[in-house]
């Protein structure tokens, strides 16, 4: 019975996006992207102006190589953005820190409205 309960918890976790161990994904533009749970995650956007929301307790960690993307760091864990194409925005509305790691292209911009912390 128990085995069968986990397979129910651990098929929900997968449809609904929460993850308890590390997840990597691609995102393009234009579509919903986030990282939910409590182990870490890594996103990549495939084009210009991805949006990705992190809402977990690990970490997230996502790459912009084209610029323009929008990260809204909502959960407890850190987000870490490397933006090579420059142009991108980290809204810091959790607990945790903001880190842009990198700004190539320059232009990126870290905007702190929760308790966690903004580093550029």
């Amino acid at each position: 019975m128990r085995s069968i309960i986990f397979g129910f918890v651990c098929a929900l976790a997968v449809i609904i996006g929460c993850s308890a161990g590390a997840s990597s994904t691609d995102c393009s533009p234009g579509q919903s992207c986030s990282c939910s749970g409590v182990g870490s995650c890594t996103r990549s956007c495939t084009g210009k102006g991805c949006n990705v929301q992190c809402n977990g307790e690990g970490s997230c960690d996502v790459t912009c190589p084209q610029g323009g993307c929008t990260v809204t760091s909502n959960g407890a864990g850190s987000t870490n953005v490397t933006c090579g194409g420059g142009s991108c925005k980290l809204l810091c509305n959790g607990t945790g820190s903001c880190n842009i790691l990198d700004c190539a292209g320059g232009g990126c911009s870290c905007t702190r409205t929760g308790t966690g912390t903004c580093n550029m």
